[in-house]
């Protein structure tokens, strides 16, 4: 089966490896965000033209009621309705993957090339937010769900020019919304520990 080329905007794909995470790219809410990776196999899109609206820092949302739906797959392993973002540290402009679920050891990582592949086994993550560097694919675990994290371009410099050209323009939609729907602002401490948490994640 042929897959539609990813959208323009696209910043990563999510690829799944199992079957629950396979299940969310048939559910009908997905289906516009489907298309080929990187790696040819199709994947969820994830960029700033997923959300509804503009979310501001917030690049997408995965949850039970979130911009892309995954199900939850067994009482063992629940699924929150927002379980992780993928949103901008505002500081130093990297992708950080942030855990909204309550259950945090629900949410596991590890990168599958590039400098910090050396950490090898996954890394199940805590309140911290864990950052995914430029170009460097990761297996990422949420809830029973498992996806393999592939960057839209391999060139580094690309990657960072659209990152940063999305985050500007998804911030500036934001302008107009309601004080209450900005996103809030991060301080240098909070971007500091966002960044070292690839640097030293374990």
């Amino acid at each position: 089966m042929a897959f539609k080329p990813p959208h323009p905007r696209t910043l990563f794909h999510l690829v799944p490896t199992n079957d629950a995470a396979r299940n969310a790219l048939s559910h009908p809410d997905n289906a516009r965000f489907v298309s080929r990776s990187p790696v040819v196999a199709p994947g969820l899109e994830v960029g700033f033209h997923v959300p509804s609206t503009s979310q501001g820092h917030v690049v997408t949302r995965l949850g039970r009621n979130a911009d892309l739906i995954l199900c939850q797959a067994s009482d063992n392993e629940p699924m929150s309705a927002v379980h992780v973002a993928f949103q901008i540290n505002p500081i130093t402009k990297f992708v950080v993957l942030s855990i909204r679920s309550k259950r945090t050891g629900s949410v596991k990582y590890r990168a599958l090339g590039g400098a910090i592949a050396k950490f090898g086994q996954a890394v199940e993550m805590n309140s911290e937010d864990g950052v995914i560097p430029p170009g460097v694919s990761h297996e990422i675990s949420i809830a029973a769900c498992t996806f393999n994290l592939h960057w839209i371009s391999a060139a580094i410099e690309s990657i960072q020019s659209l990152v940063q050209r999305e985050y500007r323009a998804s911030m500036e939609q934001a302008q107009g919304l309601r004080t209450r729907d900005r996103p809030t602002q991060v301080d240098d401490s909070a971007a500091q520990t966002w960044q070292m948490t690839w640097l030293n994640p374990a």
